[in-house]
């Protein structure tokens, strides 16, 4: 009896039909993206809320690590916006990952537990933009002005 030839797996020579990680710039419309914010990489509405910042002035970190009071882990916050001496947590909804009940409900806990350390802090409450509210750059900026009202 010959022992059967292992033959190991290859790579598919077909193209991914997912282009998850791109570099070079994506169009949408006549707009462009790079796909990055200060250097860390970004999705479509989370570059257009930050053009956005710098449109109307405000100096902002992105990606930021915040320690949840009395816990021992952190929690990601998209932007930390400055403005007047205050900070401003604004968090980035897209389409996918928000729209069900429980999504929803794991978004609510997730904002509470924020708040709670935001308010100990001395920071102002946690402010969503949803991905409808930045389908364009003109309503992302105004999205942003009225964050700072």
């Amino acid at each position: 009896m010959t022992p059967e030839v292992y033959r190991y797996r290859t790579r598919s020579k077909r193209r991914s039909r997912l282009n998850i990680a791109r570099v070079k710039p994506v169009r949408a419309g006549e707009e462009e993206f790079t796909n990055f914010v200060n250097g860390q990489k970004a999705s479509d509405i989370e570059e257009r809320m930050a053009r956005a910042l710098r449109t109307i002035g405000r100096e902002f970190s992105f990606q930021i690590e915040v320690p949840i009071t009395g816990k021992f882990h952190a929690k990601l916050v998209d932007y930390l916006a400055f403005s007047g001496g205050l900070i401003y947590p604004i968090e980035v909804y897209g389409e996918i990952g928000h729209a069900t009940s429980a999504q929803k409900a794991a978004d609510n806990d997730r904002e509470a537990e924020l708040n709670q350390t935001f308010r100990r802090n001395g920071w102002q409450p946690l402010q969503v933009a949803w991905w409808w509210e930045l389908n364009t750059q003109e309503a992302a900026t105004r999205k942003a002005q009225r964050m700072f009202i």
